[in-house]
Parts: C-alpha cells; structure tokens; sequence
C-alpha cells in the first residue's frame, strides 16, 4: 500500500515512524484534506531520515490525513515498509508524574490539549476562560433556564460570547460586577462550583 490515511478528531501530537528493509532511504509526504476532500501537502512537521528509517513528528489539527511513503529515487523498485503510529506524549509529564494519567486520559478525549512546544506546563494557573473551554469539549446536555445578558468586557458574538452563552444560560456562572473576567484565574472554591453546577452535582 503506498498511502496511509488516518483520522484525528482532535488536535494532538503525533509521531509516525516508517522503517524498511530497504538499503535506499526512505521520504514520506504528510498531507491534509480539505473541505472539498482534497488532499494537500502539509511542510511544518519534524522528520528524522536515516536508512531503512523515517520518523516524522507533527503537531496536527483535528482532520483527515495521509502519509505517502517513498524512496528517494522513482527508480528504484518498490520496497515494503511498516508504519508505527504514535501520540506524543508531553515533555513534562513523564509516566511518573502523579496525574500522568489523567492528563492523558483527557488529552485523549481532546478535552485538554499542552502547548506548541510540546509541554503540558502541569503547575500553571489555569483561567476561567480555559476551564470553559475544557467543559465545551465535553459531551455537556445544557438545559436554558434565562436569557444571555451583555457583559462589559465581552462583545456580543464574540468567541468569549459563544463560548460563555451556554454556561450562563443554564445558570452555571454569573459573572462579577457586570464582567465574566475569562483571563483571570480561579480559585480552587470557583472551580469546585463551576464543577458542581456544570455536573449537577449532589452534596451529601
């Protein structure tokens, strides 16, 4: 099979490695589809190319993929060669560390994504604007109970508009003196009520 294709449903880091038994070095072009299910090549990604090995790593959009594998020269025969799939995980966040899994578990699902330079940066702050991002990406059943008002430090339709409409709406948070404050960080206690009004948690 000289394609690859594969399917991410969310953003992610990822590497492939295609090894061979071939004495010819090995290229591979990574490409993405389209809206209209094109696919063109993608050139911001990491590769490592040696003999009978090509490791390339990505940080990639959720979307439909392929990876086109090659030798260098259209010459040479066709080889076989295998292909390895694997989602990189976070430079700081070794299988030792104590929330390891958890944070992979939900970067798995997509709920919490790491940084561009491929650390998870476990011990920073986290804002309201991040907690509410997190809570959208969860399969999250929010019933309306009143009307949307206008804050002061949100434009209407804005993508802090959209992304807060649904939580206010159904009564799971109100704001501070007329402004939601989505880069300020929470405390512990406005966590722990955002969680409980979010998941209709019973105190007992």
């Amino acid at each position: 099979n000289d394609e690859y294709y594969f399917t991410l449903d969310h953003d992610q880091k990822v590497k492939f490695t295609i090894t061979t038994d071939s004495k010819e070095l090995m290229e591979a072009t990574l490409k993405k589809a389209d809206a209209a299910g094109k696919y063109l090549q993608i050139l911001d990604y990491n590769y490592v190319q040696e003999q009978g090995l090509f490791t390339i790593t990505a940080l990639l959009q959720a979307g439909n993929y392929k990876i086109e594998p090659h030798t260098r020269w259209a010459q040479i025969e066709e080889v076989n060669y295998t292909i390895q799939f694997d989602e990189v995980t976070y430079s700081d966040v070794p299988t030792t560390y104590r929330y390891y899994t958890e944070i992979m578990g939900l970067s798995t699902l997509g709920i919490i994504q790491g940084y561009t330079d491929g650390q998870f940066k476990p011990a920073n702050s986290i804002t309201r604007r991040q907690v509410f991002t997190m809570l959208s990406r969860t399969d999250l059943n929010l019933i309306p109970v009143r009307e949307m008002i206008q804050f002061k430090d949100m434009k209407r339709f804005s993508a802090d508009y959209q992304l807060i409409l649904p939580f206010y709406s159904a009564g799971i948070v109100d704001g501070s003196n007329g402004k939601m404050n989505l880069g300020s960080n929470l405390t512990r206690a406005q966590l722990a009520k955002i969680l409980v009004n979010t998941f209709d948690l019973k105190m007992q």
